[in-house]
């Protein structure tokens, strides 16, 4: 499952990379202030998750904008999931950027 990413770049334990990204949206016409992003726009705060392939493995658009990364991955069900692995011994890692805090769980 994860050996993808040690094969090509030689990073052991590696699930995949993650990160949000900003899809532009019309202002809403309620709860206007979830949607209105950090850069000035209205938008969908996009959690993404790929794998070594660039296959996309997740896509929440849960969220707006106004809703920081490290927010909306730690509300993702997925995080769950991987705490749950770490916790029955898997050692798993998502790369992702500054964003997302570095934790064992």
């Amino acid at each position: 499952m994860y050996f993808r990413f040690y094969e090509k770049f030689k990073i052991p334990s590696t699930v995949g990379c993650i990160d949000g990204t900003h899809v532009a949206i019309v202002k809403p016409s309620q709860n206007e202030e979830r949607f209105y992003n950090r850069k000035g726009y209205h938008s969908r705060n996009v959690l993404i998750i790929c794998d070594a392939d660039l296959n996309i493995l997740s896509v929440d658009s849960t969220f707006g904008g106004a809703s920081h990364d490290s927010f909306v991955w730690n509300q993702h069900p997925i995080k769950a999931h991987l705490i749950d692995l770490i916790r029955t011994g898997e050692r798993v890692f998502l790369l992702g950027d500054s964003g997302f805090a570095q934790r064992e769980i």
